[in-house]
């Protein structure tokens, strides 16, 4: 099992919450990492545990879980305990120069 800690997401379309995000990254460089949501979904079923901080100066750690969209489509949400809120979409944009330079590395 690894667990990840995100740090950042790029959505690719802002206007739906369910597929808003294409992809999660995080990691200090040079060992930065970003995934796919579909990749993240895939390691999680595989047991990898995703993790942001959230609170004040990252006081707290909540976990990512799958969970499915209206139309049954998995898509990855931070795990609230019933609050209704999903944190990780308010995570900050991943810099583009990150994902080309990750997107060039093998996996």
């Amino acid at each position: 099992m690894t667990v990840y800690y995100v740090d950042c997401i790029r959505k690719d379309n802002r206007n739906d919450p369910y597929t808003s995000i294409g992809y999660l990254g995080g990691g200090q460089k040079p060992n930065r990492w970003h995934f796919s949501q579909a990749e993240v979904i895939q390691k999680i079923k595989n047991g990898d545990e995703f993790w942001l901080q959230s609170g004040l100066l990252g006081s707290s750690l909540e976990k990512l879980i799958i969970s499915l969209n209206p139309s049954n489509k998995e898509y990855v949400k931070t795990y609230d305990g019933g609050e209704g809120n999903n944190t990780l979409l308010s995570l900050p944009c991943c810099l583009s120069t990150d994902l080309f330079a990750l997107r060039s590395q093998p996996r």
